[in-house]
């Protein structure tokens, strides 16, 4: 079991490991991506810049020359007109008649002072002018500006400084479309920026899971590394426990109980000692008990201290890994109380209120074989019989010729069983048949067969918590305590537990039962005088009984080899009229159960 678990854990762990690195690998791989997708953006992004910048530089270059041939045509547009007006100037002086007034005889001749200073102001200004145009003219030749020759006739080419400007107006156009390029250009580089960031921010993501990743892996590595190391110890153990199997030491087991039942005007004490020994496949156990039993009811009392009758069990085993044959033998030593005297058969109380009904028979040996066929891991089923020969015994001290020589009894038994991880299930149906019971006077009956149902189930609940349900029912068909009072009752025994581990020394366990009974049911001893005056007894009978029983019990491992239980029980139980006409009546009662439990 250790092995399996430690097992599982470990090919768990290395699952852990092989998904840790399969994400490690991945996410590598989405980060290279990322990575490389980034250096692709921010090639894309440099490269857009790059033509943008050099748009930019040719729409600069395309405006400085735009501006220049405007310039150029500027100035040619100046030499032309220039040349134009220096033409005109000159003939304008060549045409022009030059007015000479004729004296009148007789008379002084006057300068014409303010008229002929004013032409000749104005000619000066006009030849300095004329001056000026030309010596525009000479400069713009000077810078490789063709002008006309001066002709008779003025005939300017305006060709040239049409299409002058029209190259300017066609480099403005492709300043302009560069200039918008050029923006183009800067949008396209800011939204390959603005996906050279994005990508980036992706790399970062991918990044960071890279590194989540690798913890990850880091974890599963240590998880690795602890359940490899909880398997070499398990594997340790199993080797070990591998071992003991094949050279087992010898175990002695001691086990005490202390238990206390009362009700119903009565209560009983018994301190059951068991003592086992088991070695290989070898077994061997002594059971007894030492017991208290008063009844305090009026009329009826009485009172018993004695030791019980004692149990010695031999039991070898023969195991293969899918059969197992189990060859017991059962010996009842009559070490307890048998013979009872008046009062003393009054403290025999019913069983269904206290564990000990009988204090002692005769010798019994009851060998038993058992044989079960594993037919699954978790499945196993038994099929088992024994057979008990009884011996003779004397049940009272006061009433001759009474000894009772029971009949044998011959069980069957059929058991499947479901023993796995979560549940646990145990189905059983027995038959038990007895021979003829005889009395010294003479007497002697027989009892028909006695069949018993039983259903057990467990599950395990989440939080360290189990469930035990349980449903019993048999017919019983000898009355024990009066061997000649027969009856044919139905018992239906049901009930639930429920427990907690509360940690790896501490268990929590609450309990509800109840019992069902209809026929007739023992209730207690009733002696009397025959009409000879001898001493007899026979048995009080109720119509139906039914006893429900809450429990609280709490276990303690006191170490590894020794542990604690208490119970504590409350019932009440409810019985029908009685076989002496007394009314149906009900009683609580409580009962506390200790045991102590030794391995040596």
């Amino acid at each position: 079991m250790y092995a399996q678990k430690a097992e599982s854990e470990l090919v768990e762990a290395q699952l852990q490991l092989t998904e840790a690195e399969k994400a490690l690998a991945q996410s590598t791989l989405d980060a290279e991506e990322a990575a490389a997708e980034a250096q692709r953006a921010a090639k894309e992004a440099k490269a857009a810049a790059d033509h943008a910048a050099d748009l930019n530089k040719k729409a600069k270059e395309a405006i400085a020359e735009a501006e220049a041939a405007a310039a150029a045509a500027e100035a040619m547009e100046a030499a032309l007109q220039a040349e134009e007006d220096a033409i005109m100037a000159r003939q304008n002086v060549q045409t022009r008649p030059v007015l000479v007034e004729t004296p009148v005889p007789g008379e002084p001749v006057q300068p014409n002072s303010f008229k002929d200073s004013d032409e000749l102001l104005r000619m000066e200004k006009e030849l300095k002018r004329l001056e000026k145009m030309q010596k525009d003219g000479d400069l713009a030749r000077q810078g490789g500006i063709p002008v006309l020759e001066v002709s008779e006739e003025p005939n300017v080419d305006w060709s040239k400084a049409e299409a002058a400007y029209a190259r300017a107006e066609q480099l403005e156009q492709g300043a302009t479309d560069a200039d918008k390029a050029a923006e183009q250009a800067g949008h396209i580089a800011d939204q390959q920026t603005a996906y050279a960031e994005a990508v980036e921010s992706k790399a970062a993501e991918a990044k960071q899971a890279l590194l989540d990743a690798e913890l990850l892996v880091k974890d599963a590595k240590a998880s690795a590394e602890q359940a490899q190391k909880y398997a070499i110890q398990t594997k340790a153990q199993l080797e070990q426990l591998v071992y003991l199997q094949e050279h087992p030491k010898s175990v002695h087991t001691f086990v005490s109980e202390l238990n206390y039942y009362s009700g119903n005007s009565a209560y009983q004490l018994t301190h059951p000692i068991s003592f086992g020994y088991w070695h290989k496949d070898f077994s061997y156990s002594l059971n007894t008990k030492y017991i208290i039993a008063k009844n305090n009811t009026d009329g009826a009392s009485g009172q018993v201290s004695t030791l019980s009758d004692t149990t010695l069990n031999f039991t070898k085993r023969n195991e293969t890994p899918k059969y197992i044959v189990d060859y017991s033998l059962d010996i009842n030593i009559p070490t307890g109380k048998s013979a009872l005297s008046w009062s003393e058969r009054n403290a025999r109380m019913n069983e269904d209120l206290v564990a000990v009904s009988q204090f002692g028979t005769g010798w019994q040996f009851t060998p038993k074989i058992e044989a079960s066929w594993r037919i699954s891991k978790e499945d196993m089923w038994t099929v088992g019989t024994s057979y008990a020969f009884n011996g003779p015994y004397d049940p009272t001290t006061d009433i001759s010729h009474d000894d009772i020589s029971p009949g044998n009894e011959w069980r069957k038994f059929l058991r499947w069983q479901h023993a796995g991880r979560d549940w646990q299930f145990v189905g059983e149906l027995s038959n038990t048949s007895t021979s003829v019971t005889k009395i010294a006077n003479g007497e002697e009956y027989s009892t028909g067969d006695q069949w018993e149902y039983r259903l057990t189930y467990n599950r395990k609940l989440p939080n360290n918590q189990n469930i035990m349900l349980y449903y019993w029912r048999e017919n019983q068909n000898i009355n024990s305590i009066v061997p000649s009072d027969n009856s044919n009752r139905l018992a239906h025994y049901l009930g639930t537990m429920w427990s907690k581990k509360i940690n790896e020394k501490r268990l929590l366990r609450v309990s509800f039962d109840i019992m069902k009974s209809n026929g007739r049911r023992y209730d207690r001893v009733n002696n009397y005088f025959d009409t000879d005056g001898n001493p007899q007894y026979t048995s009080v009978d109720v119509n139906g009984r039914t006893k429900y029983t809450l429990g609280l019990g709490y276990d303690i491992r006191l170490d590894e080899k020794s542990s604690f239980a208490i119970d504590l029980q409350k019932f009440i139980m409810k019985d029908g009229e009685s076989s002496l006409g007394q009314a149906p009546t009900t009683y609580h009662g409580l009962n506390i159960l200790m045991k102590y439990n030794k391995s040596i």
